[in-house]
C-alpha cells in the first residue's frame, strides 16, 4: 500500500512539474513531451541513487510512472486551452 501511494504521489507531483514546464515552454514557442520530460526527471533521480539508467527505464513500475504522469501531464495543459 506505502508503494502505491509514493508511485501516485509521484506521478501528481511529476504532472504538475510537466505542466508548469509545458506552459513555460508554450509560451516561449518550443515544442514540449510530456512523457520524455517525466522520463528525464526519473533519470535524474536515477543518476543520484546510482542506477544502471537502462534498467530503471526498463522497469515496469517506472515505465507506468511514466505513461501515467506523461498523461495526466497532457490531460491538465489540455484542460487549460
Amino acid at each position: 500500500m506505502k508503494v502505491s501511494h509514493r508511485l501516485t504521489t509521484a506521478e501528481y507531483a511529476l504532472a504538475h512539474e510537466g505542466a508548469e514546464i509545458g506552459r513555460a515552454l508554450a509560451e516561449a514557442g518550443l515544442a514540449f513531451d510530456p512523457r520524455t520530460f517525466v522520463a528525464i526527471r526519473i533519470l535524474e533521480s536515477s543518476i543520484e541513487e546510482g542506477l544502471d539508467l537502462a534498467s530503471a527505464l526498463r522497469s515496469t513500475a517506472l515505465r507506468g510512472l511514466i505513461e501515467r504522469s506523461a498523461e495526466l501531464t497532457s490531460g491538465i495543459l489540455a484542460a487549460e486551452i
